[in-house]
């Protein structure tokens, strides 16, 4: 059986306690303005059943304007109560939303500030002989193939083996070859595995990469990875 196929339309009506079927709010379809939206009815896709959480209220039938209504966009169900609130918000406590938003966003920045600091720590520190101690990609033992973990784990062995045999003053051209045949085989891999390489899994190879450039006395390149990778 498919999933859910519901074009979903958010109302006016906000309040702590459910409201009559009956109420004129739950007719008037919710148009955004808030932050970056230019007015645009909330109105979306929907793939999935209603969380067991959201409670059935009854029947408001769609008038014939209503009933030709489209969208080209998709959401959860859960994003529809948050953009009811973020619009409600704007419309009646803005100063205050944006103060939230100001000291949230001071506070991610400098998190990410910190561990940007604690990463470039992290890299100087890397030798060759540690990441070939490491052991890596673990978390995709459930979700793949036993021969993927273990060919990609070997990729990266490979490549610390062959750098660390170039000796303390290796030929850049040398170590050049080797951070390339790395990433070529892992586009020789996806290849063979069905294009397994996604947004997860892309992420924990270039920062493995990564790791081996810097450890490679390399890391004053930046982007290799993306100079050779095909996935």
């Amino acid at each position: 059986m498919g999933l859910p196929n519901v074009l979903v339309a958010a109302c006016n009506w906000i309040g702590a306690e459910p409201p009559s079927i009956s109420d004129r709010e739950l007719r008037s379809i919710l148009h955004l303005n808030h932050h970056g939206w230019e007015g645009k009815p909330k109105i979306d896709w929907v793939f999935e059943p209603p969380p067991a959480e959201f409670r059935f209220l009854g029947v408001v039938k769609p008038n014939w304007r209503e009933r030709r209504m489209q969208s080209d966009s998709f959401d959860c169900w859960e994003n529809f109560p948050l953009q009811i609130m973020l619009q409600w918000r704007w419309d009646n406590d803005r100063e205050a939303l944006l103060a939230e938003e100001a000291k949230r966003d001071s506070h991610r920045t400098r998190q990410d500030e910190a561990e940007a600091v604690a990463r470039k720590q992290h890299l100087a520190s890397l030798t060759l002989d540690r990441l070939l101690a490491d052991r890596r990609f673990l978390n995709w033992e459930e979700s793949h193939k036993p021969e993927v973990v273990r060919a990609s784990q070997q990729i990266f062995q490979d490549a610390i083996r062959s750098i660390r045999a170039l000796g303390s003053e290796p030929n850049e051209g040398e170590v050049f070859s080797c951070l390339r045949r790395c990433i070529e085989r892992f586009n020789d891999l996806n290849e063979e595995y069905s294009h397994f390489i996604e947004t997860l899994e892309r992420e924990q190879i270039c920062e493995c990469f990564e790791e081996l450039v810097h450890a490679a006395g390399f890391g004053h390149h930046a982007g290799l990875a993306d100079r050779w990778r095909e996935w």
